[in-house]
């Protein structure tokens, strides 16, 4: 009985986490092209009114659903939610079913604990909604474990960037915790 109860909470729990991070878009680094993810389930307002947002991002060549049964059921389940990710709302790109199908694995392998190994980078940034202003505050890259902590200087959100479409999504939502 105890075991039936650990298993229905681990997989409780992994269902509760299954949409942690959100497909925001994609970038070049020195080993590839990423896709980058946002942790939705943190992000903080500030008292000053700032949003903080994690992200990571996966490179491209690591988000294959492959043979992995499961992960192609995780993926059709949440098809047949009707679940849109918030890139597909906050961004002006039309998606086909490709990038559809792209954009799920790559929240699949974002939320499985058992490929955290295979994210490259790691920031936490700071976005300033009203002003349209954004900064980075820490910085983790996997190749050569470089990290940095710090203030990075304030730039302005452009157009047809992937921090537009962040802000977006952040600006817009309820911020999940108080600063």
């Amino acid at each position: 009985m105890k075991t039936l109860l650990l298993i229905v909470g681990l997989m409780s729990s992994l269902a509760a986490s299954a949409d942690d991070w959100n497909y925001f878009g994609g970038s070049k680094s020195v080993g590839g092209s990423l896709m980058d993810v946002f942790y939705k389930e943190d992000f903080t307002k500030n008292a000053d009114g700032h949003i903080q947002v994690w992200m990571k991002g996966i490179p491209e060549s690591a988000i294959s659903l492959g043979n992995d049964k499961e992960a192609i059921q995780r993926v059709v389940d949440k098809l047949g939610t009707y679940y849109v990710p918030p890139f597909a709302i906050a961004s002006s790109i039309k998606l086909n079913r490709d990038n559809l199908m792209g954009i799920l694995a790559a929240e699949d392998v974002a939320n499985n604990p058992a490929k955290t190994h295979l994210t490259a980078t790691k920031m936490l940034f700071e976005i300033d909604c009203s002003g349209s202003q954004w900064r980075t505050l820490s910085v983790f890259t996997k190749k050569g474990g470089r990290s940095w902590n710090g203030f990075s200087e304030w730039e302005h959100v452009m157009s047809e960037t992937n921090m537009i479409t962040l802000q977006k999504i952040v600006c817009s939502s309820p911020p999940i915790k108080g600063g």
